[in-house]
């Protein structure tokens, strides 16, 4: 916990849907702890350098997203690393090839 931010749950990245596709894919990432400030949040892809997907929403268990473009054209996605930030604490789970 952060001095003076009050307290909050660690998040947890569970579920990726769908799980494959390729760049500017619409996808849902399903977890828990993600909180409702976009602002706070983060969701990286990685396949060989590190691109932000485009959050369009944020729940306590949920984050709406568009995936990047650039990391891996010829492959999607479900071949790079996905990971969730939440107020700078990288979210347990996550995904990697």
């Amino acid at each position: 916990m952060l001095k003076g931010t009050g307290s909050w749950p660690a998040p947890q990245l569970t579920e990726i849907s769908p799980a494959e596709g390729p760049e500017g894919t619409s996808a849902t990432l399903t977890g828990s702890g993600f909180g409702t400030d976009a602002s706070r949040v983060t969701v990286t892809v990685w396949g060989g350098y590190s691109y932000d997907a485009v959050i369009r929403s944020v729940s306590g268990s949920s984050i709406a997203v568009t995936m990047p473009t650039g990391y891996c054209a010829w492959r999607g996605y479900q071949d790079a690393n996905v990971w969730v930030t939440v107020r700078g604490c990288r979210a347990t789970g996550g995904t990697s090839a």
